[in-house]
């Protein structure tokens, strides 16, 4: 008689034999017993778990002479044809390989025939999950209704493939992965059943590369007792096997917690020069780390444990477990397997690497944070005391502006009209405009701040680069920062053909992002305002409006006698805006023209014919006179 295999022999025939799914077993022996059996099932679960076994075994509970039964007598006739596979009535399909609407349709058409032998007929469809879109909806019809002498058994390792119309219409049960103790268990009834001497270390062993499934653990079994001469010991298994010895293992686990680098680096070497598995090697020797800390975490251990493990803490325990776990993905991606076990293994020996990974628990983590968090706001608030101070001092300091006004007088306006050949519309203290031309447009007690500004110009170019605003960098490298006022309004001088770069700063979104990059940049808030015209007359422009004046561009002509004082430093000490020289109480002008201008009455003074040059032609040449020009955009009518 041919060999057969041990897991093909020892294949459970009963429901008591089955192991470790209680919750399946009990719930299926109870239909039997009471006659309530489904019409479809679905079992679920990792190969090797006995879901085909159970389905046979549904079968013989059925067709049994005593059925249905949940104790069939595997001695009739259809008992005995179910255990030797050769019973008509119950049908076992290969999903994988019949998984067409073809198979499904010839499938539906012979569910309609009667048993053969027994009273029903169980279709077994293993790896159901294989099947097509077109065979699942060809077949939910049949699974919905079948005949009532027909129950379908399908069992798939992967049910998250299989549609959920087809689920629906089956009761569901998942098998579990069996323990390595229930493995071992059923191990040893089976060696002594073969007369196979063998040890627990060995049992042990093989349970744990059996994976949960039982199948692959008596076929392991089987493997172990083909190659072994005499008895079946732990150095056997692991040389038919090709896996690294418990003892082994335990060294090495030893090696990690001690922090020995050579004897680690030996055993590494030695496990490849055998032709060990290194990945099997780095989950084994991760599992005694995992046992280790779930010895400390429940307080009981169910394997041996190294002591050189116990005396790690759980966050070193963890760190450890950590990185071995990535060694799988990174030994199955390397040229070479041996470069990240070999890295692997140096840090976590070496004492900067292992102490730095040690402390790196939660509670170190929450410890660092919080050092961190306590620096940062001694920061702030230093920052805003400098602030606070800064602030002080600036308020301390007088109003230069207004004590020149309140030294030199009051400001004076009038307004003319048309002349004999001049015209006049609005005028500002010539003291003070003599003064600001002077010191070439320079911002007062803002001076400092806008000095900072542009001090920081290019760190705002290079701030807007880095966060990908490259745009507004390029829009507002047009602009150059002109004036700031009292309310900390930046004013931003761009030039006349640069009209669609002002539109693009000035957007609400874009102002506001230029606001806060420069505020950031000097630790204080400022508001950006944009206007057209050269650094020195938007500056001109402002420095008026601060003194009351609203400026305008001053494209008329100026009497002789005005031009002449405001050069000489005096202020206009007389405005007659009548014949008889009266001046109302706000010292504004009651008529549009004047006939007296700083003294006694001097007449206006005609305009020159275009072309013609008087004898003062070098008055464009005097400094003061080049300054004014220049800031109020005027121009000095030559006289005769």
């Amino acid at each position: 008689m041919a060999y057969i295999s041990l897991y093909r022999k020892y294949r459970p025939q009963t429901f008591a034999d089955v192991v470790g799914q209680t919750h399946a077993v009990k719930a299926l022996s109870n239909a039997l017993d009471n006659n309530r059996l489904a019409h479809a099932y679905m079992f679920s679960g990792p190969r090797g778990t006995g879901k085909t076994t159970v389905a046979r075994l549904i079968a013989k509970g059925l067709n049994c002479e005593s059925g249905p039964t949940s104790s069939p007598c595997n001695t009739c006739p259809a008992c005995v044809r179910i255990t030797e596979g050769m019973s008509m009535d119950v049908i076992e399909i290969d999903g994988a390989s019949n998984r067409g609407i073809d198979e499904i349709r010839e499938l539906r058409e012979n569910v309609r025939l009667a048993p053969t032998e027994g009273k029903h007929k169980v279709y077994i469809i293993d790896e159901v999950h294989m099947l097509t879109t077109d065979a699942f909806n060809a077949l939910l019809k049949t699974l919905e209704e079948p005949p009532s002498h027909v129950v379908f058994v399908l069992a798939t390792t992967e049910p998250h493939k299989v549609p959920g119309t087809i689920l629906s219409r089956c009761q569901q049960f998942e098998f579990k992965s069996l323990t390595e103790a229930e493995i071992g268990q059923r191990i040893k009834f089976v060696a002594e059943q073969e007369g196979i001497d063998v040890t627990d270390a060995a049992v042990n062993l093989i349970a744990r590369h059996a994976s949960g499934g039982m199948r692959d653990g008596l076929g392991l079994l089987d493997q172990c007792v083909a190659f072994a001469e005499d008895q079946l010991t732990e150095q056997v298994v692991a040389d038919a096997l090709g896996v690294v010895p418990s003892e082994v293992i335990a060294r090495f686990a030893g090696a990690i917690s001690v922090k020995d680098t050579a004897q680690g680096m030996q055993i590494l070497q030695e496990a490849v020069f055998n032709g060990k598995d290194l990945r099997r090697l780095a989950q084994d020797v991760g599992g005694v780390f995992r046992a280790g800390l779930l010895a400390k975490v429940k307080g009981d251990q169910d394997i041996e444990i190294p002591p050189e493990v116990l005396q790690l803490s759980q966050q070193q325990l963890i760190a450890v477990i950590q990185r071995l776990g990535q060694l799988d993905i990174a030994i199955r991606n390397a040229s070479d397997e041996r470069v990240p076990f070999e890295l692997a293994i140096i840090s976590l020996t070496t004492a900067e690497e292992g102490q730095a990974s040690s402390e790196m628990g939660s509670g170190a983590k929450t410890r660092l944070l919080e050092q961190r968090l306590a620096e940062l706001e001694q920061e702030i608030a230093q920052l805003r005391q400098q602030v606070r101070v800064l602030r002080q001092e600036r308020a301390s300091q007088p109003d230069t502006a207004a004590a020149l006004d309140r030294e030199k007088g009051s400001v004076r306006q009038f307004e003319g009209e048309r002349a004999q050949p001049a015209e006049v519309e609005e005028l500002t203290s010539l003291n003070s405009f003599t003064e600001e031309a002077s010191s070439e447009g320079k911002p007062g007690n803002n001076q400092d701040l806008l000095s900072r500004i542009r001090e920081k110009w290019e760190e705002v170019f290079e701030t807007l680069k880095q966060e990908r605003q490259a745009s507004l960098g390029a829009f507002l490298r047009e602009a150059s920062p002109a004036y700031v006022t009292k309310e900390g309004q930046l004013i931003l001088a761009f030039p006349e053909d640069r009209g669609f770069h002002k539109a693009s700063v000035e957007q609400p979104k874009m102002r506001e992002r230029v606001e806060q990059v420069i505020s950031k940049l000097i630790m204080e808030r400022i508001s950006v305002v944009c206007e057209f015209g050269s650094v020195a007359e938007v500056a001109a422009r402002y420095q008026g409006a601060s003194s009351g004046y609203r400026p305008k561009d001053i494209d008329q002509t100026t009497p002789t006698g005005v031009l002449e004082d405001s050069l000489s430093g005096d202020s206009l000490s007389d405005v007659s805006g009548s014949s008889t020289g009266e001046q109302n109480p706000d010292g504004e002008l009651s008529h549009s023209s004047f006939n007296e201008v700083g003294g006694d009455s001097t007449p206006p003074v005609e305009a020159p014919e275009r072309g013609e040059s008087g004898p003062q032609d070098d008055i464009e040449q005097d400094p003061m006179i080049r300054a004014a020009l220049e800031i109020f955009g005027g121009k000095v009518i030559r006289l005769e």
